[in-house]
């Protein structure tokens, strides 16, 4: 599609500095399948691969890492060959060394986040579900309020507290969804008249005192034109529910990918323009409860980065992206970087 960063393909988790893991989707040309790759603090390299249906097409639509010895990626499942193009939900888990697949076939757009080993959270939209994994385990709840739309990310820092991107489906304009202790609120995002809302992915922090922020753009009603999408954030906090703060950035632009590391340290990446600047890679950080331009990982030689996905830690980020080089050639990136300096890998 148009929006850079929607449907997230490239997923990203660094439960700690010298553990992350990267998803992305391998094109075997008649199906394809999520391509796993691990960086150890050092380097980035290539590890034992989650099963494979041939022929189908799989997308991994979530992916949590709690340690080095614990992931659990969410995946959809086409299957090529059914009369009736029959889909269903894959929970694949890493171990340290190899993967466990289940197959989930009465969950229909399932997405999970793990605020904990052995303890993941999911969300589904048919039938509308809360549900459980601890690895073996799978145990699920009907939602008291039905979804109005599948999910496209989930953030969930305790098994009872949540939060939820929805949309791209079944309404014309992404929704938030929160889950806190045991009560389900749909907001509907302020945005202006003839224009429609995007979003991209959504982090929350905080156990008790808990913070949300869900970014993507906005884009005129009908449009497929990414010189018109605006860059975007709505945020929460339970003083004062879901609000649009102000932004320094303007569009073009969209907004890939967000991540707190705590309910006072988000960073935000994407695309925006700044100033009178035409649109390029941008970095916000939310300082209190306000976002501010943020400097960025190091421009890539082949050209701008397009972001995907970021994960941080306390006073640490790497986010993961990808550039095209004249030839037509997609070469991954990560970067690494801290509030005292910055890395390229």
């Amino acid at each position: 599609g148009p929006f850079a960063g929607r449907p997230r393909t490239d997923l990203l988790s660094c439960p700690t500095t010298t553990f992350c893991m990267a998803v992305g989707t391998h094109d075997w040309g008649t199906w394809n399948a999520p391509h796993v790759s691990v960086w150890d603090g050092t380097t980035w390299r290539t590890t034992t691969q989650p099963p494979a249906y041939v022929p189908s097409t799989s997308i991994p639509t979530g992916l949590t890492c709690t340690s080095s010895t614990w992931c659990v990626m969410t995946v959809k499942v086409f299957e090529y060959q059914s009369v009736f193009g029959s889909s269903w939900t894959d929970l694949r888990t890493w171990d340290g060394t190899s993967w466990l697949n289940r197959r989930v076939d009465f969950l229909y757009d399932g997405i999970v986040s793990c605020p904990a080993a052995e303890s993941c959270v999911g969300l589904a939209l048919r039938p509308a579900q809360r549900f459980t994994w601890d690895g073996s385990n799978l145990t699920t709840t009907p939602l008291p309020t039905a979804l109005p739309d599948r999910p496209n990310s989930l953030s969930c820092v305790t098994g009872t507290r949540c939060a939820a991107a929805v949309g791209g489906h079944l309404i014309p304009s992404d929704q938030v969804v929160t889950l806190l202790d045991g009560v389900v609120t749909v907001t509907d995002p302020p945005v202006p008249a003839g224009r429609v809302l995007y979003l991209s992915q959504v982090s929350c922090a905080g156990a008790t005192s808990t913070f949300c922020v869900a970014v993507g753009a906005t884009a005129p009603t009908g449009s497929t034109d990414p010189t018109q999408t605006i860059p975007y954030i709505i945020q929460y906090d339970e003083a004062t529910g879901w609000t649009v703060p102000p932004l320094p950035v303007a569009g073009p632009g969209t907004l890939t990918g967000v991540s707190c590391a705590d309910s006072l340290e988000c960073l935000a990446i994407g695309t925006a323009a700044v100033g009178a600047a035409p649109a390029a890679p941008v970095t916000l950080a939310v300082i209190g409860r306000t976002w501010k331009l943020a400097p960025g990982p190091p421009t890539a030689a082949a050209g701008p980065v397009t972001w995907t996905d970021i994960s941080c830690l306390p006073q640490w980020c790497t986010a993961l992206g990808s550039t095209s080089t004249g030839s037509g050639t997609v070469v991954a990136s990560a970067y690494t970087w801290t509030n005292a300096n910055q890395s390229a890998g």
